[in-house]
């Protein structure tokens, strides 16, 4: 018998030697809190780290970044070079942890959040499996410079009420506002989608700029040929007279200065950018529309109709921007536009076309071909070129400015196209992924048995 004991002994001594087992409090593990850490990417929101709160860390002693793996996490680009549906996951999730305290801080390769057209995130423990979760079990979220926005409402005199996000400079003195105009894809109530789903509301502000940023959530979609459309024409400058006072609001209040006001939008927002300015055409120093929808006159027309709507806005700094084979608003309204506003005697204005092949070099596949605002919201040359207009600069002073000034090709599209370059914070990391540790408790395990293998052996000899 005494032998028998000997062998268990020592085969489960080799076993914990060959298989190594994570045991020590696995079953005691409680999460209290799960935070996601958001910043908004050229394709909306991207988780960059997760910071995990447990009740008791000492059960977690062992923990590595090896042992937890990531699924559904991808890049946001949703179509491949075929134009199909596609979620290509990343095969190196970059994972790296940290644990201060109670709180287990999970950083990686960011990736769209909450997943792909795919799959949905989740991340795995198997070792720990009270540690795996997916974003329903998200408890709280923080999502970078949009933090910083205030979330409110206007009415304005006409009984209008608009939703709006409000991100002040605050620094005591008036300082340039920026208004974006949204997609059509982020109309709604929720004041949040019209600035998490691209960079329009950020980019100045992470760009390093002192600037306000003014963006309202328009409530609904104006139809195609709005120009026809009495009604929807009607709702939509009653908006804009609500939208207007928001901001002469802000100018009244001391924080903006009323002579670096810039009004620029994207695909829906283009057209409300160009329907606004028509409206008030002595509020903005400067002007950016990106793939603007059809909403000054028919693009399938000549350039007649476009330049009665828009004459007296020809003094307006204006950048045009759009791509080549844009599916989904046609390129014809830019041209048609820039071309009205070159024979009203526009001086400051700027025509950029994204052809073919630049798209496709930025993976803008088929109907992707529509985000061309990606590039403009990555271009420093398009962001100082809007931040150095100012309505009271003189003719000289401007003169000198554009001499100084290097612009990119108004053709063919921007010289270099630039690239998101948010990353992860891994040099940050305490504890980088490794290969796994044995557990102490295995071998506190191994213990105990021994000594209940000695007792029984004992008493079997009294018996």
């Amino acid at each position: 018998m005494k032998k028998l004991v000997i062998t268990a002994f020592t085969f489960v001594c080799i076993l914990g030697l060959i298989t190594p087992l994570k045991l020590s409090g696995e079953e005691e593990v409680v999460i209290e809190d799960i935070k996601a850490n958001l910043f908004i990417g050229d394709a909306g929101e991207m988780v960059e780290s997760f910071e995990i709160t447990v009740d008791d860390p000492a059960t977690l002693v062992d923990l590595t970044a090896e042992d937890f793996d990531i699924t559904g996490n991808y890049d946001g680009y949703p179509l491949n070079e075929a134009e199909e549906t596609a979620q290509e996951n990343y095969q190196d999730d970059e994972l790296a942890l940290s644990i201060d305290e109670n709180t287990i801080t999970l950083t990686f390769r960011p990736f769209k959040y909450p997943g792909g057209p795919v799959e949905d995130f989740e991340v795995v423990n198997e070792q720990y499996p009270t540690l795996s979760f997916t974003a329903d079990d998200v408890t709280s979220e923080t999502r970078r410079t949009i933090d910083d926005f205030e979330f409110n409402s206007f009415t304005g005199s006409n009984g209008t009420t608009l939703n709006y996000r409000l991100n002040l400079a605050d620094t005591g003195q008036p300082e340039p506002l920026m208004v974006f105009m949204h997609g059509g894809g982020e109309v709604g109530s929720d004041n949040q989608i019209h600035i998490t789903s691209n960079r329009g509301a950020v980019f100045g502000l992470e760009a390093g700029k002192t600037t306000n940023v003014l963006s309202v959530q328009f409530p609904d979609n104006y139809d195609w040929a709005v120009y026809d459309n009495e009604e929807e024409l009607a709702t939509m400058q009653a908006q804009f007279e609500a939208y207007y006072e928001l901001i002469q609001s802000l100018i009244d209040s001391g924080d903006v200065d009323e002579d670096r006001i810039y009004v620029y939008g994207i695909s829906s927002g283009g057209g409300w950018t160009l329907r606004f300015l028509m409206q008030y055409p002595d509020l903005a120093a400067a002007a950016i529309t990106v793939a603007p929808k059809d909403a000054v006159a028919d693009y399938t027309g000549d350039v007649d109709a476009f330049i009665d709507a828009l004459q007296g806005i020809e003094h307006i700094p204006h950048w045009i921007i759009h791509a080549e084979t844009d599916p989904i608003t046609d390129v014809r309204t830019s041209l048609l536009t820039h071309e009205a506003l070159e024979t009203l005697g526009a001086e400051d204005l700027h025509l950029t076309i994204y052809d073919e092949q630049t798209m496709n070099d930025q993976r803008f596949y088929g109907p992707l071909a529509h985000w061309s605002w990606v590039p403009v919201f990555n271009d420093d040359t398009i962001l100082d070129w809007l931040f150095a207009q100012e309505k009271t600069v003189t003719d000289d002073e401007q003169s000198t400015e554009e001499e100084t000034s290097t612009l990119p090709d108004d053709n063919n599209g921007v010289d270099e196209i630039n690239e998101d370059t948010d990353s992860n914070t891994s040099d940050q990391i305490e504890n980088p992924k490794t290969g796994d540790h044995s557990s102490i408790g295995f071998f506190m395990i191994i213990a105990v048995l021994s000594s209940l293998g000695l007792f029984f052996l004992r008493n079997k000899r009294h018996i």
